[in-house]
């Protein structure tokens, strides 16, 4: 029931951080992006208990004056703004039209894919090298509740949002954090036919392409593996879509999609430290193309803050926490300078 709780309070905040960013019109794409977004802030909430010298008992009373308090402002929002809500919610919510468009057909088959993914995850054993080793520091981090553990056993510069997650569910003792896989996936498919459906303007040709994607072999089988891809994927794709957005016409919202992307690739960074170096052509792209705008700095700033404070966290981090080789950090410092 807590674990029930306090995913559905993170699921809300997830949802308000994408109704902040996304239009109002855009209602699918709010619930592709939700789910990311809830994790993305669980992951780090759990770095931050984890890393400072707290006992865990004052940490519980903390996360529940915090859950009380999200959930009382998140109930007044909800309470004071009822009205607008529902009638949001009756407008964007049409399910006939599925039946209407003769969609219903292609939905079974993607809710088949993921629930079957579902099921994979939690009964298939794990089978990657990868997939022991994150799923042992998840159980390490739950069980110590220390992050110093985490720097000892994981594998040089290596970041820990995977691990962080599935530490969440042990911590509740479920013993299935495998099925955060499954929802990533989904939101990725989801995502994808949505924003096929804002550009082509044609739900048929989306809800196909999407279907081709979902049942992509390599795709649908890293839906339910213990590895980061996924994860690290589905962050950089949200991002890169969303800096791409920026490169058309100049519109209202463009610092929104400059930050939101921003935001989507710091959480890749947060997945796999490597994706560091696949957002560098976009950052070089977006300020020759704004170097004579005068809002330049203003949007090469929203672009930036998140995946350079993440950046700069995880150097603190190597070097004054861990005692991991400075010297192959230099070399990766040297090489992202002479890029």
């Amino acid at each position: 029931m807590n674990l029930i709780f306090s995913s559905l309070i993170l699921l809300i905040l997830g949802w308000f951080i994408s109704s902040f960013f996304v239009q109002n019109k855009y209602f699918g794409e709010r619930i592709a992006l939700t789910i990311p977004l809830g994790f993305g802030i669980l992951s780090l909430i759990l770095f931050i208990v984890y890393s400072l010298p707290f006992s865990f008992e004052v940490w519980k009373i903390l996360f529940v004056v915090f859950l009380l308090s999200i959930t009382i402002i998140i109930g007044n929002i909800i309470l004071f703004r009822r009205k607008e809500y529902i009638s949001y919610l009756t407008t964007h919510l049409d399910f006939t039209q599925l039946l209407r468009n003769k969609l219903m057909k292609y939905w079974i088959i993607i809710i088949s894919l993921f629930l079957i993914s579902i099921f994979f995850s939690i009964y298939f054993p794990t089978l990657t090298p990868d997939g022991f080793v994150y799923d042992y520091l998840g159980k390490l981090l739950a069980s110590t509740k220390d992050m110093s553990f985490y720097y000892s056993e994981a594998q040089t510069f290596r970041t820990p949002n995977v691990p962080l997650l599935h530490s969440y569910f042990y911590l509740f003792d479920i013993k299935y954090p495998k099925i955060i896989y499954p929802f990533y996936y989904l939101s990725i498919i989801l995502f994808t036919y949505f924003k096929l459906k804002e550009r082509v303007r044609d739900e048929h040709h989306a809800i196909i392409f999407a279907i081709i994607l979902a049942s992509t072999p390599v795709f649908w089988w890293r839906s339910y593996l213990t590895l980061n891809n996924l994860v690290a994927a589905c962050y950089f794709y949200f991002g890169i879509i969303y800096w791409y957005e920026t490169l058309e016409i100049d519109k209202s919202d463009i610092n929104k999609k400059y930050l939101l992307s921003g935001v989507c690739f710091s959480l890749a960074i947060w997945t796999r430290v490597e994706f560091l170096f696949f957002i560098i052509p976009a950052i070089i792209i977006s300020v020759y193309i704004n170097f004579k705008n005068h809002n330049s700095i203003k949007r090469i700033f929203y672009l930036c803050v998140f995946p350079a404070s993440v950046c700069l966290l995880w150097l603190v981090v190597c070097v004054f926490v861990t005692e991991w080789p400075i010297l192959k950090l230099k070399t990766y410092a040297v090489l992202i300078a002479f890029m």
